[in-house]
């Protein structure tokens, strides 16, 4: 946009000074209302940096703003680059601007780049320049202005105004020949870098072309969107309407949970009773084991006193036995030593036989072992 700069001391390419001021009156006549040279007396030098801005409005609805400045006076202005999506735009361009009336003011406008129609106003602002800022003694402005008819914003700029007299700008014009020749140069380059924005302005107008294609389609889908969302706006109704039956069967099963827990409770503590008795009874059964062993133990202490004792007993018995039988066969030795003495006698003692006794030579008396533990005689009467 740098081509879009109309400010007419920006290329004073004249061989005589006089000619220029000449130049510069009669394009100025339509401006300021001067009628002839002889009503030329002095010049008024505007020097304005436009720095930057600040958090300016966004024009765009997607992404953010391309801005560009431009400040005029009377029927000269000058127009800065444009700084593509951003909105605290960094311009740092430098333009001087020639009056032949005082201008009184300086009137900064910003705009939207919008490439193929027209540009969008995103705000402006106005600088009053007073008589007293034109004396050398007074600083120049320097600082940021707010902006008006928009949302937000500020710009930020550096103003200088003086006066100058026909002596003072025949020096200027020398001035601005050698600064001219000095830039030509960068004027060049700058055509370059102009060259390159416009191939890849070229470039973003395709992507907007692709865009607003993009777009076409979309709103071209909207009504499907629109009907896809009711579907999903009833479907939500009926999910909402089975959440509140699902959270009312919750708030159900979180009761019962509650009466669980406090049947849990009393469980928890019936079992810690019945975990109470049990070991107790264990306790107790183990008292009872041990005393079952116990009462075992002195059971078969008995039984082996008993077995003893019977030992005891039978050997007693044996001992008594075989003492008996020593006894008796005493007596039985006595009885055979007699009868060997009778027999020697030939004495013959015979009884009558029993009745049901076939043997007739059986004796009256005959000698028997004692069965019981009682001494007595060994004899039997038959």
């Amino acid at each position: 946009n740098n081509s879009n700069q109309n400010s007419k001391v920006q290329s004073p390419n004249h061989n005589s000074i006089k000619q220029n001021i000449i130049k510069l009156m009669a394009e100025a006549k339509e401006d300021d209302g001067m009628d002839s040279v002889g009503d030329f007396v002095q010049i008024y030098l505007i020097t304005v940096d436009i720095i930057g801005a600040h958090d300016i409005e966004k024009a765009d609805t997607f992404g953010k703003s391309d801005p560009f400045c431009k400040v005029s006076a009377f029927e000269t202005s000058y127009t800065t680059c444009t700084i593509m999506k951003t909105l605290n735009p960094k311009w740092n361009e430098h333009v001087e601007m020639t009056f032949f009336n005082d201008p009184e003011k300086l009137r900064f406008e910003l705009f939207d780049y919008d490439g193929v129609g027209k540009d969008d106003p995103i705000g402006d602002c106005v600088f009053n320049i007073t008589e007293e800022f034109y004396k050398d003694e007074t600083p120049c402005f320097e600082g940021k202005i707010k902006l008006e008819n928009c949302k937000k914003g500020e710009l930020e700029v550096k103003v200088v105004a003086r006066k100058l007299v026909p002596a003072a700008l025949e020096k200027r014009v020398d001035d601005l020949q050698d600064l001219v020749e000095k830039n030509t140069n960068s004027i060049e380059e700058l055509d370059l870098t102009i060259k390159d924005w416009n191939d890849k302005n070229t470039a973003l107008e395709t992507e907007i072309e692709q865009i607003n294609t993009n777009i076409t389609n979309m709103t071209a889908d909207i009504p499907n969107h629109e009907k896809e969302l009711k579907d999903l706006e009833t479907k939500g109704e009926e999910l909402a309407a089975e959440e509140k039956k699902v959270e009312e069967e919750i708030a159900a099963m979180e009761q019962q949970l509650v009466d669980l827990k406090k049947e849990e409770e009393t469980l928890q503590k019936e079992l810690e009773d019945v975990r109470i008795a049990e070991d107790k009874k264990r306790t107790e059964c183990e008292h009872l084991r041990k005393d079952i062993a116990d009462l075992k133990k002195q059971i078969e202490d008995k039984k082996r006193e008993k077995k003893e004792r019977e030992e005891q007993a039978a050997k007693e018995r044996e001992e008594r036995d075989k003492r008996e039988k020593e006894k008796l066969n005493k007596p039985q030795d006595d009885a055979k030593a007699e009868e060997e003495d009778d027999d020697d006698d030939n004495i013959e003692l015979k009884a009558p036989t029993p009745a049901g006794s076939n043997d007739s030579s059986e004796p009256l008396v005959k000698k028997q072992k004692a069965a019981d533990e009682q001494g007595g005689c060994c004899c039997v009467i038959l």
